[in-house]
């Protein structure tokens, strides 16, 4: 795949440091309790209005706003989406990314998740739309929607929640951008592989992915989550219990792209001082695991 000139000029990394993670008996004290909560037969809206479990902050206007210009500069395309089709990978509280992505001359969006964990709150949709009124006149009339899938009608969108099996409805070589921000490294391990083949199929010769990965351990900032062994991590319990993370490293992400057919470039990247644990400390399927990916 092409890369935007403006990323390939920015490939030396740049670190910044990241403060080290909380105590050790604090995250477990907080594993515990997240894994009993999960298992409470309750909605995700009622976890999310306690900020647990929440998928992202996207359900805040200004950061929707700050979020996606990010995204499209940093991708090379600027302001100008016109005569592109965009896919967001998990866009978790909200689908603000298509009434954003039209405002940008969009053609088609395609919002795909594992859940349908989007607000419905048509007044959120409608107020975001009233704001980016003046840079696409028409958006006055989608304000005026009265329910979530008629936005999503008006602005030629879709919102698809099955995974993986969502990718495999969209054509191939059809879409031009695909992004997410903080979701890879929460694909399940053995669903990953199939994710990559999916978006190499859907996408166009020209087209651009942009991802931001958090590979810390989503609880307590450091890498808690390998204390455990593959078999315990990958049970149902824990991947359906809010915070799992696949705990694929740095250097194995970036072979797994290019294995599936992807030129990739890495615009920034950021470093803990030290590695936030000891290697005694990790189970048996990561003590080999590099210094460098351990930062």
């Amino acid at each position: 795949m092409d890369m935007p000139e403006d990323l390939n000029e920015r490939e030396v990394l740049t670190t910044r440091f990241v403060e080290g993670p909380a105590k050790s008996w604090v995250w477990r004290a907080r594993f515990a309790a997240k894994l009993v909560l999960s298992r409470l037969p309750l909605p995700y809206a009622f976890w999310r209005s306690l900020n647990l479990f929440r998928h992202g902050r996207m359900d805040d206007l200004d950061r929707c706003l700050e979020a996606f210009e990010t995204v499209c500069d940093q991708a090379g395309f600027g302001q100008d989406l016109r005569q592109k089709s965009v896919l967001e990978l998990g866009p978790g509280d909200s689908l603000a990314t298509a009434l954003l992505a039209y405002a940008y001359g969009a053609e088609k969006t395609s919002l795909v998740d594992v859940g349908a964990f989007a607000t419905r709150e048509a007044n959120f949709y409608s107020s975001l739309a009233r704001r980016l009124a003046e840079r696409r006149p028409d958006l006055e009339a989608v304000a005026q929607c009265r329910n979530v899938d008629d936005v999503l009608k008006a602005v030629h969108a879709r919102y698809l929640v099955q995974g993986v099996d969502s990718l495999r409805e969209i054509p191939s070589a059809s879409v031009d951008f695909i992004f997410s921000v903080a979701v890879l490294e929460h694909v399940r391990l053995k669903e990953f592989s199939a994710l990559l083949k999916e978006l190499r199929r859907i996408m166009t010769p020209e087209g651009v992915m942009l991802h931001y990965v958090d590979l810390q351990d989503h609880m307590g900032g450091g890498l808690n989550n390998l204390r455990f062994t593959q078999a315990f991590w990958e049970s149902d319990v824990i991947a359906r219990s809010g915070f799992y993370t696949n705990r694929i490293s740095f250097s194995q992400m970036c072979d797994a792209f290019q294995a599936s057919g992807f030129e990739h470039q890495v615009s920034s990247i950021a470093r803990f001082r030290t590695i936030p644990m000891t290697r005694a400390e990790l189970a048996k399927d990561f003590k080999e695991r590099s210094a460098e990916d351990l930062k």
